[in-house]
């Protein structure tokens, strides 16, 4: 008489079909997981290095204000930071308009004033002049209206991962010839010389000053007379 056996089971073929899978699945889990931590920590530090950056650009640029408000005695209505976070729908619409991104999108402002603006506003180039850096700015009645309130760009350098950095400035135009020329005096209150743009508020035209003592000047509504009148003008 046979007897009827099951089929005995195969413990190491059993092995051999499972145990690989849930290796390589706790293998691609741990892979998974450390790409995840090198994620998480380099969004951390590059959040945290932003905010650092950007705690020392409103107190550096809080205490430039102040300063020059009380060494030039001046209103504050009259001369103050842009409020609020307005600076960077106003740094982004300048920066749209003037800057030059046919060369790479991260061109910005930064040195726009030595290396070109955009193609599509070097059309309203009105020249480029040479000044003397220190008095120039007492012309600046005669090229703006008195009365009319100008955003004042000035520029604090920039790396190419951590983008550029600019104080953004509002001033009547009595108020920042007294300010640019304390600044001149001062070495920008001992910061360092700094570039910087004189923008109208609504962006028909920008001014921009760089370390070489070039003026160059863009768009409409702007008297260069004071300029042509025995001044080197640089094609």
């Amino acid at each position: 008489m046979r007897l009827a056996l099951s089929r005995p089971k195969n413990i190491h073929q059993n092995k051999i079909s499972v145990c690989p899978r849930q290796n390589f699945s706790c293998i691609i889990s741990g892979r998974y997981k450390l790409i995840f931590f090198r994620i998480f920590f380099v969004d951390c530090l590059n959040y945290t290095t932003k905010m650092m950056s950007l705690y020392f650009y409103f107190s550096k640029s809080c205490k430039l204000v102040n300063e020059l408000i009380k060494k030039c005695d001046i209103s504050r209505n009259h001369f103050h930071k842009v409020r609020g976070e307005q600076w960077k729908k106003i740094y982004q619409i300048i920066a749209e308009k003037y800057a030059d991104k046919t060369k790479t999108w991260k061109n910005v402002l930064h040195w726009a004033n030595t290396n070109g603006y955009s193609p599509k506003c070097m059309k309203n180039l009105l020249g480029c002049y040479s000044v003397e850096y220190s008095t120039w700015f007492y012309d600046l009645p005669q090229i703006i209206s008195k009365n009319e309130m100008v955003y004042f760009l000035i520029d604090k350098g920039a790396d190419w991962y951590n983008g550029e950095c600019f104080w953004i400035l509002e001033s009547y135009v009595p108020e920042l010839v007294k300010i640019l020329d304390l600044l001149n005096k001062t070495a920008f209150l001992n910061t360092g010389w700094s570039d910087y743009y004189i923008v109208s508020k609504k962006f028909r035209w920008i001014m921009g000053f760089n370390h070489h003592d070039i003026i160059s000047c863009i768009g409409e509504g702007l008297n260069l007379n004071c300029f042509n009148c025995g001044k080197e003008i640089i094609e």
